[in-house]
């Protein structure tokens, strides 16, 4: 049984401190209900995916929820509407054509729109850019347009990518809110997520040590990829692409951070970089959860294998870990199918194989958590600190301090 909820007041933005809008999530119900020993997955989408996407809510979290007697919670965090098939708008950079102009020596006139980029706009400067470019498919075929001429993507909801702060801090909030409505064995809390979801699982699990059983991480990021943060001044691959009447060029992400501009509210400091990092070993403590990584040695989307090792190596002084390392020899078609990023992994079969290397079957030994032990975490980064305070009420207060 799927049921949807929608949390109307989420976290502040701690960071930027704009507006927050209300956020949907959804709970999958094993068909024999809420059990004694019933468990908590939070299931993590990665870019491109919602929460209620019909893999999730018809497939992976049916499945989930009756193999393994859990509550399947999956939430549209901050952030998730970032690509075009979330919801997110693409339009033409306000100085494209004039560096049209002068990097391909045009002479043709080129009429500019002059519309504003505000949230009504944006429907209708995607129509202007979809235009634009299958026009300049018959002008430059065959080629990869100079990266200076971008296309933007505006993230739905006038929202921009935090970069798995937010995320998290949904995640827990909404977390608690299940733990007041549902009697969980909370000995069995899982974070799990592919990708994007990957990196969130294991940044949720370094900041809420005492509260999971069991983080599941499959080919996530290890820090804050500033090509994703800030392409626009960081011109680089960010991973998405267009391709129009044989004109093919990256897209870059219209978001509010910047390295320019050490003044600007909007600056991505060290500290932004720390509190995301998972390379951080100041930030780590002793902790029951069993971390369970799964990462292609031939990926360079999230993060290096050099760099998942180090993050492996960092997670065994402070917990259990079970270190996937996917070499050709272990693509079988069947969970694995791909060396490269994802390994066009099958998300239930990962589950299983988590659930067989378990020697605790999802267990902690604890009934306790942040929550009920009214814990509060305080990371150090870099001449700011964030506080992660716990309530036994299932609240969460995150605060930064200088």
């Amino acid at each position: 049984m799927l049921e949807k909820f929608t949390l109307n007041m989420p976290h502040p933005d701690i960071e930027l401190g704009l507006p927050r809008a209300a956020i949907d999530y959804f709970v999958t119900i094993p068909h024999k209900g809420v059990k004694k020993n019933t468990g908590l997955v939070l299931f993590i989408p990665g870019f491109g995916m919602l929460a209620n996407a019909p893999y999730v809510v018809d497939k992976l979290a049916p499945y989930l929820a009756n193999q393994y007697n859990c509550l399947v919670v999956s939430v549209n965090y901050f952030g998730i509407h970032n690509r075009p098939e979330t919801g997110a708008y693409y339009r033409l950079a306000d100085d494209f054509f004039d560096l049209l102009r002068e990097i391909y020596s045009l002479q043709a006139s080129i009429e500019s729109p002059t519309l504003s980029s505000t949230p009504a706009n944006l429907p209708q400067l995607q129509n202007i850019a979809t235009a634009s470019l299958n026009g300049l498919g018959n002008v430059l075929p065959n080629q990869w347009i100079n990266s200076q001429c971008q296309v933007l993507l505006k993230s739905g909801k006038g929202e921009y990518d935090s970069f798995g702060l937010l995320p998290v801090i949904d995640y827990l909030q909404v977390m608690g809110e299940v733990l007041k409505i549902y009697q969980i064995d909370t000995r069995k809390i899982i974070g799990f997520g592919s990708s994007y979801g990957g990196y969130i699982a294991s940044l949720i699990g370094k900041l809420s040590p005492n509260t999971f059983s069991t983080i599941i991480d499959n080919s996530g990021f290890v820090k804050a990829s500033i090509p994703h943060i800030i392409s626009r001044e960081y011109i680089k691959n960010s991973g998405i692409f267009y391709s129009f009447n044989g004109l093919n060029g990256y897209i870059v992400h219209e978001y509010l951070w910047t390295l320019e501009d050490e003044y600007s509210p909007y600056y991505f400091s060290d500290a932004h970089r720390a509190i995301r990092s998972l390379l951080h070993q100041a930030h780590f403590q002793k902790t029951s959860a069993q971390y369970h990584i799964f990462h292609s040695i031939q990926d360079d989307i999230t993060a290096t294998i050099a760099e998942k090792d180090k993050q492996v190596a960092l997670l065994k002084k402070y917990a259990e870990v079970f270190y996937h390392r996917i070499e050709p020899q272990h693509i079988d078609g069947k969970v694995f199918k791909t060396m490269e990023h994802g390994m066009n992994a099958s998300l239930r079969g990962l589950f299983d194989i988590v659930a067989k290397e378990s020697r605790r079957k999802l267990f902690k030994p604890e009934y306790d958590n942040d929550f009920t032990l009214n814990k509060t975490h305080r990371f150090e980064c870099v001449g700011r600190s964030y506080d992660f305070s716990f309530k036994d009420d299932y609240s969460l207060e995150v605060k930064i301090t200088s």
